[in-house]
């Protein structure tokens, strides 16, 4: 049969000619070989919460490491949390569970993590357990495996990325053996490696001793919290913003725009100083019947508008003011009204368990959306300080964009503005890579209302501003792209326009070639062709193009494959390229769950 892949934002879709539901490691293995044999590319997905084009190909293999019964965009809405938990625990997979594998010192723990494992079942093991994750996704339903292998983070100026916390990666190679890295050299390189290694299985990751957050998120004044670029560094309003970043536990601005900047601001900052008996569940039945409610409603309104608002990307910009037009500026007054509203605001700080006050919005984050996130790093003052009024300006270099698109009655970003402040990491191939005072990690939302090429338009002016910010010295801040979300369509450093990969390409190039150095002495008798002919995709293809090509590897052989299906290697080529076959010129799918 047809089964069509779609991501969850709706922004990757293709067909792949096998879809897979292994529950076990023996089940992967087979899976793996079976590609192997068939010439075909292999690729995982769980939640598929990625932006980017991370996942199979068409005419390739696709495996699920969830039930497709809680991976589409209205699985929360149509069960609820309860009935998610009561999903996994039927699917039954191997794949997912968490155990302590040893306890260290100073209050930490190594924690075995199942690949499928998803945030909502380590929220209620770290209730249950009082060890925790020092940081994680907001998100309740994504998998360890896929937040890990795009070098996902949470917020707070201790923390690094998900990826730097791992101590130990077990994974299927392309021999279709089990395999297990714990050297911290090499987990620098594949701790998170977009699936290249293989098809990840557990993730061992340090774990805390539980804390207690003091949860008191406020909605106040913008400027009152993020002064405006220029305020006198000495002033009371930039002193204690300094202070939020420095030394909150947790640090998240929000801003609902399209109703001014005195409102719909809501600044999320605590401290983990909280007693566990004084602790209490702030995320109560009634709130997840609510969010339940809301999500459900929110994407039935977006499919009814969705094709009622369709305009051409040029009537966006023209003067003229369509019905259209009309029903999605009334859609974005009341996404901004009812964002901020939804969000709690308590008189007094409530203490509760770290992972509570991590994962307190349960539902809103399923609703599909556009987005683009931007880690900056912070850069330096002249005496080697962090220069804090970097947070300044980026943020209202976005805010005044997002007004000027409402002044033009364009609305590009209907949704929120959100910045996280963390730190940096050692992880090859983080974004915050080498950010040794820390990171901002930027994001505009918009819904599937705004027009794509709107979008891409923002997204493109947007990062023209993000991504020419200096260090004190004049040298580039290397700002880059969270790599599960998406990117800008080109690159304007200096004036200069680049293709985007080309940019990343130039950026990221010495730890390319490190990360690939470790790739090739990662498993006996795999090497980097064996990597690209199993577990690469055209993604990946262009963004390492330079580091395949230098291992003679030919990375236009796959170009063929959509027309294809299939591609033939070594004594099925001819003068380096491709041999079409004959056998399979279709690309009907077929879904396949082994027993």
């Amino acid at each position: 049969m047809d089964m069509e892949f779609n991501n969850y934002g709706e922004t990757v879709k293709n067909v792949p000619k096998l879809t897979f539901f292994p529950k076990t490691i023996e089940e992967i293995q087979k899976v793996i070989l079976f590609a192997k044999s068939e010439k075909r590319r292999l690729r995982a997905a769980g939640m598929k919460h990625s932006w980017s084009d991370l996942f199979s190909n068409t005419g390739e293999i696709l495996m699920y490491l969830l039930p497709l019964s809680v991976t589409d965009t209205i699985s929360f809405a149509r069960t609820g949390l309860e009935g998610m938990e009561e999903e996994l625990r039927s699917w039954g997979s191997e794949l997912s569970g968490i155990e302590v594998v040893e306890e260290l010192e100073d209050g930490h723990a190594a924690v075995r993590v199942g690949a499928a494992t998803t945030n909502l079942e380590m929220l209620n093991w770290s209730n249950q357990s009082g060890w925790t994750l020092p940081m994680d996704i907001i998100a309740v339903m994504i998998t360890y495996g896929g937040s890990n292998a795009t070098i996902c983070h949470g917020s707070g100026l201790h923390t690094q990325t998900m990826s730097d916390l791992v101590l130990e990666l077990q994974f299927i190679n392309a021999n279709g053996e089990l395999q297990t890295v714990n050297d911290p050299d090499t987990l620098k390189g594949v701790g998170g490696c977009f699936g290249l290694a293989g098809i990840v299985t557990a993730i061992t990751f340090k774990m805390d001793a539980m804390t207690y957050a003091k949860f008191q998120p406020k909605k106040t004044l913008m400027e009152d919290s993020i002064p405006r670029p220029g305020t006198d560094p000495e002033s009371e309003a930039f002193k204690k913003m300094v202070d939020l970043c420095k030394n909150s536990y947790y640090v998240e601005f929000f801003w609902f725009p399209n109703n001014g900047t005195d409102d719909g601001y809501w600044e999320n900052c605590w401290k983990n100083d909280g007693v566990k008996e004084e602790a209490i569940d702030i995320n109560e039945s009634v709130e997840d019947e609510y969010q339940v409610a809301t999500t459900y409603m929110f994407e039935i309104i977006m499919k009814i508008l969705h094709p009622m608002t369709l305009i051409t990307r040029d009537e966006h910009y023209d003067d003229k003011t369509s019905l259209q037009e009309c029903l999605r500026y009334l859609f974005t007054k009341v996404v901004s009204m009812a964002g901020i509203d939804a969000l709690p605001a308590p008189e007094e700080p409530l203490t509760t368990s770290l992972v509570e006050a991590l994962h307190f919005r349960r539902g809103f984050h399923y609703i599909a959306v556009q987005e683009m996130e931007m880690e900056i790093p912070i850069p330096s003052l002249e005496n080697g300080d962090p220069d804090w009024r970097i947070v300044c300006q980026a943020w209202w270099d976005a805010v005044d964009l997002i007004e000027k698109s409402e002044k033009d009655g364009v609305f590009a970003v209907d949704m929120a503005l959100e910045l996280r402040i963390m730190g940096g990491s050692n992880v090859l191939m983080a974004p915050q890579y080498g950010n040794r005072h820390g990171t901002l990690a930027i994001e505009p939302v918009s819904t599937r209302i705004v027009h794509k090429e709107v979008w891409e338009d923002f997204k493109e002016e947007l990062a023209k501003v993000w991504m020419n910010y200096k260090d004190y010295d004049g040298t580039p801040l290397q700002s880059r792209v969270h790599w599960a979300k998406e990117s800008p369509r080109s690159v304007t450093i200096d004036g200069v326009q680049y293709d985007t990969i080309e940019h990343w390409q130039k950026i990221y190039g010495q730890n390319m070639i490190k990360f690939f150095t470790i790739l090739d002495s990662l498993s006996e008798d795999v090497s980097i062709q064996d990597i690209f002919n199993l577990f690469s995709n055209k993604y990946l293809d262009s963004l390492f193009k330079p580091v395949w090509e230098s291992y003679g590897v030919d990375v236009g052989v796959f170009a063929l494959v959509e027309k294809n299906g299939k591609v033939k290697f070594e004594e099925d080529t001819i003068n380096g390229e491709a041999v079409l076959g004959d056998e399979d010129k279709s690309h009907k799918s077929t879904c396949c769950v082994l027993s």
